[in-house]
């Protein structure tokens, strides 16, 4: 069909005004890669080596497929420090590898892989130092026996909802370095209820069977304060275990108490005064292995990414006799 050529002006401006809609694209994957590592220069006080250490190494990508889906994976090389000089074997550690959705229910999101367990990761970023030392739950800064799950396979459910905050993770309960062993499933939780001033009160707990051990359970309560230039916290867990149904049953309990606090000094950016008490006396009916991990130190920001702290941890084992290590440090911590 022939159109009138007094149309074809008219055609020629709508043509102008309104293309012929493109076809969408698709949209693409979004990828990240950033890293965090972990260095100091340790002097034990009361023997050992003093030396330069890198502790932690971790390499992160992150991609984003949608405005629901996601995925990460953490690797972590390390060599780590022992309290007395000593050196642990160099290895490789898959940390994270999780796909996320993001949004499945209202305020939250499920994780499905090698997952951060609740206890572990919300201590970690409350506490805020985790380049001084491991929080005493998952090691300690005698880097002694894991009392709590820290990262291991499974599934994870967390979310907000107002001063609500929680995760619940069910895993295998055989830790990041193994594989399912025994069929047994570990649970693990947390509850948080943030006020507006600043108080936070938030329960823990873990329960984690296996074939060898009747009964492993952990509970524990957290009263915290948090501003821009302050944290505290004050914090006491109970741990009940039972190596068999036949066994008689251990009862222990970890004490802990720390602070951060910002201190105004001109011309020295994010200075910060840490302080940090912990008791740990894994069995009152077995004692032997009770130990005081201190912690005192202060630590500056020189730039975005870059934190020094300078540290003095002590830590005072009791048993048939008492031991106290002691050790001063110059910890780094570089965020990329």
């Amino acid at each position: 069909m022939t159109l009138p050529s007094s149309l074809l002006p008219g055609l020629a401006i709508f043509s102008a005004l309104f293309p012929a809609a493109a076809p969408a694209a698709e949209a693409k994957p979004e990828a990240s890669v950033s890293g965090v590592v972990f260095a100091d220069y340790s002097a034990p006080t009361s023997g050992g080596l003093a030396g330069f250490n890198l502790t932690r190494a971790f390499l992160t990508g992150k991609v984003r497929f949608d405005n629901v889906w996601s995925g990460v994976i953490t690797l972590n090389p390390y060599s780590e420090p022992q309290p007395n000089g000593g050196v642990a074997p160099h290895d490789v550690l898959l940390q994270n590898a999780y796909l996320q959705a993001d949004g499945l229910y209202p305020g939250g999101s499920l994780q499905l892989g090698m997952v951060t367990l609740p206890w572990t990761e919300y201590e970690y970023a409350f506490w805020g130092y985790r380049m001084l030392g491991t929080v005493p739950l998952a090691g300690g800064i005698g880097k002694g026996a894991t009392y709590v799950g820290t990262w291991d396979k499974g599934l994870k459910a967390m979310g907000e909802n107002g001063p609500l905050s929680y995760a619940l993770a069910v895993s295998n309960g055989e830790g990041f370095r193994a594989n399912e062993a025994d069929g047994f499933k570990a649970w693990q939780g947390r509850v948080s209820l943030t006020a507006p001033i600043g108080l936070e009160l938030t329960a823990l707990g873990e329960r984690s069977p296996s074939a060898s051990k009747a009964v492993s359970d952990r509970a524990s309560v957290l009263l915290g304060f948090k501003s821009d230039t302050f944290r505290c916290a004050l914090q006491g867990t109970r741990l009940w275990d039972q190596v068999s149904e036949t066994a008689p049953l251990s009862m222990g309990h970890v004490l802990s108490a720390f602070e951060v606090a910002t201190l105004p000094i001109p011309g020295v950016p994010g200075v910060e005064l840490l302080l940090r008490g912990d008791y740990i006396e894994p069995s009152q009916t077995t004692p032997g292995d009770e130990r005081l991990e201190a912690i005192a130190g202060l630590s500056f920001k020189p730039t975005k990414g870059v934190t020094l702290a300078l540290d003095n941890q002590n830590i005072t084992r009791y048993g048939a006799t008492t031991t106290n290590t002691n050790v001063v440090a110059l910890h780094t911590s570089l965020t990329f």
